[in-house]
């Protein structure tokens, strides 16, 4: 229980400090086509205007070798909703692609701050579970 917590308070505290170490310019894959103001927001907040999530593809590899955990990106939110892929910040290697694939399809709400468009830089969970069948057990 108590390495949870300490796993969960290190992962919060490297999320919001490379928000803070993010360079505030677009990166060339950039789906807005004009530069705009560029705010961060925690995964909390921002899953508020998620509007269409897909589903990852469980990797074959992963799946055979019962790899299993969250895997968080962190994404770009152009102001049309669209979602750029920025980096892995923890998960599983194995799972990197396929989370950076499902996330890249997912749409959110333009957002607004005083009524102008902004670009959000967030992070995205995406879990990878087997079910108790699909499990390997220890031997």
């Amino acid at each position: 229980m108590v390495s949870l917590l300490v796993r969960t308070l290190i992962s919060t505290a490297l999320v919001l400090a490379s928000s803070y170490l993010w360079t505030q310019t677009a990166p060339a894959n950039s789906s807005t086509a004009v530069d705009l103001p560029r705010i961060h927001l925690p995964e909390t907040t921002a899953a508020r205007f998620l509007l269409k999530k897909v589903p990852p593809t469980y990797p074959s590899a992963a799946y055979a070798a019962g790899i299993q955990g969250d895997v968080l990106i962190r994404i770009l939110i152009g102001g049309d909703g669209m979602v750029t892929p920025l980096a892995l910040v923890s998960g599983n290697s194995a799972l990197e692609d396929a989370a950076k694939k499902a996330v890249s399809q997912w749409r959110y709400m333009t957002y607004q701050r005083n009524g102008k468009v902004m670009e959000v830089v967030t992070v995205a969970r995406v879990r990878f579970r087997l079910s108790k069948n699909e499990r390997i057990s220890p031997r």
